[in-house]
Protein backbone atom coordinates (compact mmCIF):
# COMPACT_ATOMS: atom_id res chain seq x y z
CA UNK A 1 0.00 0.00 0.00
CA UNK A 2 1.70 3.11 1.35
CA UNK A 3 5.19 1.58 1.07
CA UNK A 4 4.64 0.91 -2.64
CA UNK A 5 3.35 4.45 -3.22
CA UNK A 6 6.44 5.86 -1.47
CA UNK A 7 8.69 3.68 -3.63
CA UNK A 8 6.99 5.00 -6.76
CA UNK A 9 7.43 8.60 -5.56
CA UNK A 10 11.09 8.03 -4.69
CA UNK A 11 11.63 6.48 -8.10
CA UNK A 12 9.99 9.44 -9.83
CA UNK A 13 12.02 11.89 -7.74
CA UNK A 14 15.24 10.05 -8.57
CA UNK A 15 14.47 10.52 -12.29
CA UNK A 16 14.08 14.32 -11.98
CA UNK A 17 17.79 15.13 -12.63
CA UNK A 18 17.60 13.18 -15.91
CA UNK A 19 14.53 15.14 -16.97
CA UNK A 20 16.19 18.43 -15.98
CA UNK A 21 19.29 17.48 -17.97
CA UNK A 22 17.13 16.74 -21.01
CA UNK A 23 15.28 20.04 -20.59
CA UNK A 24 18.57 21.94 -20.24
CA UNK A 25 19.89 20.31 -23.41
CA UNK A 26 16.69 21.17 -25.32
CA UNK A 27 16.91 24.76 -24.09
CA UNK A 28 20.54 25.05 -25.22
CA UNK A 29 19.73 23.46 -28.58
CA UNK A 30 16.84 25.88 -29.07
CA UNK A 31 18.95 28.91 -28.15
CA UNK A 32 21.73 27.86 -30.53
CA UNK A 33 19.25 27.24 -33.33
CA UNK A 34 17.48 30.53 -32.68
CA UNK A 35 20.72 32.54 -32.77
CA UNK A 36 21.89 30.74 -35.92
CA UNK A 37 18.54 31.37 -37.64
CA UNK A 38 18.54 35.00 -36.60
CA UNK A 39 22.06 35.49 -37.95
CA UNK A 40 21.10 33.78 -41.21
CA UNK A 41 18.04 35.96 -41.62
CA UNK A 42 20.10 39.11 -41.09
CA UNK A 43 22.60 38.03 -43.76
CA UNK A 44 19.98 37.53 -46.46
CA UNK A 45 20.27 40.08 -49.25
CA UNK A 46 17.39 42.43 -49.85
CA UNK A 47 15.46 41.87 -53.09
CA UNK A 48 16.77 43.82 -56.08
CA UNK A 49 14.07 45.88 -57.75
CA UNK A 50 15.09 48.10 -60.65
CA UNK A 51 11.70 49.78 -61.10
CA UNK A 52 11.54 52.90 -58.89
CA UNK A 53 7.95 52.26 -57.72
CA UNK A 54 8.89 48.72 -56.80
CA UNK A 55 11.98 50.03 -55.06
CA UNK A 56 9.87 52.27 -52.82
CA UNK A 57 7.55 49.36 -52.06
CA UNK A 58 10.49 47.03 -51.43
CA UNK A 59 12.06 49.51 -49.02
CA UNK A 60 8.86 49.65 -47.01
CA UNK A 61 8.19 45.93 -47.33
CA UNK A 62 11.26 45.05 -45.28
CA UNK A 63 9.76 46.99 -42.35
CA UNK A 64 6.51 45.06 -42.63
CA UNK A 65 8.42 41.78 -42.80
CA UNK A 66 10.32 42.71 -39.66
CA UNK A 67 7.10 43.74 -37.93
CA UNK A 68 5.40 40.44 -38.83
CA UNK A 69 8.43 38.50 -37.63
CA UNK A 70 8.41 40.38 -34.32
CA UNK A 71 4.66 39.86 -33.86
CA UNK A 72 5.13 36.13 -34.50
CA UNK A 73 8.12 35.80 -32.17
CA UNK A 74 6.92 38.03 -29.35
CA UNK A 75 3.49 36.73 -28.35
CA UNK A 76 3.32 39.30 -25.57
CA UNK A 77 2.43 42.13 -27.97
CA UNK A 78 -0.61 40.46 -29.52
CA UNK A 79 -1.51 38.75 -26.24
CA UNK A 80 -1.65 42.09 -24.44
CA UNK A 81 -3.54 43.74 -27.29
CA UNK A 82 -6.15 40.96 -27.17
CA UNK A 83 -7.10 42.01 -23.64
CA UNK A 84 -8.06 45.55 -24.70
CA UNK A 85 -10.25 44.87 -27.73
CA UNK A 86 -13.72 46.29 -28.02
CA UNK A 87 -16.32 43.75 -29.20
CA UNK A 88 -16.46 45.31 -32.68
CA UNK A 89 -12.66 44.91 -33.01
CA UNK A 90 -12.47 41.21 -32.15
CA UNK A 91 -13.18 39.90 -35.65
CA UNK A 92 -10.57 42.22 -37.18
CA UNK A 93 -8.04 41.09 -34.57
CA UNK A 94 -8.78 37.43 -35.34
CA UNK A 95 -8.39 38.06 -39.08
CA UNK A 96 -5.09 39.90 -38.62
CA UNK A 97 -3.72 37.17 -36.34
CA UNK A 98 -4.89 34.59 -38.90
CA UNK A 99 -2.89 36.40 -41.60
CA UNK A 100 0.21 36.81 -39.42
CA UNK A 101 0.22 33.07 -38.68
CA UNK A 102 -1.15 31.95 -42.06
CA UNK A 103 1.67 29.45 -42.71
CA UNK A 104 0.37 26.89 -40.22
CA UNK A 105 1.94 24.07 -42.26
CA UNK A 106 5.29 25.54 -41.17
CA UNK A 107 6.08 23.93 -37.76
CA UNK A 108 7.77 27.11 -36.49
CA UNK A 109 4.77 29.30 -37.32
CA UNK A 110 2.33 26.75 -35.91
CA UNK A 111 4.30 26.53 -32.66
CA UNK A 112 4.42 30.32 -32.33
CA UNK A 113 0.67 30.50 -33.00
CA UNK A 114 0.02 27.93 -30.26
CA UNK A 115 2.21 29.93 -27.86
CA UNK A 116 0.10 33.01 -28.61
CA UNK A 117 -3.15 31.11 -28.03
CA UNK A 118 -1.84 29.75 -24.75
CA UNK A 119 -0.85 33.25 -23.63
CA UNK A 120 -4.24 34.73 -24.58
CA UNK A 121 -6.06 31.97 -22.69
CA UNK A 122 -3.80 32.50 -19.67
CA UNK A 123 -4.44 36.26 -19.71
CA UNK A 124 -8.22 35.73 -20.00
CA UNK A 125 -8.21 33.31 -17.06
CA UNK A 126 -6.15 35.74 -14.98
CA UNK A 127 -8.48 38.59 -15.89
CA UNK A 128 -11.57 36.55 -14.97
CA UNK A 129 -9.99 35.67 -11.60
CA UNK A 130 -9.38 39.34 -10.85
CA UNK A 131 -13.02 40.17 -11.67
CA UNK A 132 -14.37 37.63 -9.18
Amino acid sequence: GNKRILQVYFHLISKLPEKEECLTKLTCDFEQSFVANLNSIRKLPAPDYSNSARKVIAEKLCYYQELLWILQQQAHYLGTLSMFLRPEEEQTFEEVVGCIFAEKDNPRVLNLFLVLLKLIIFKEVEQSKSLQ
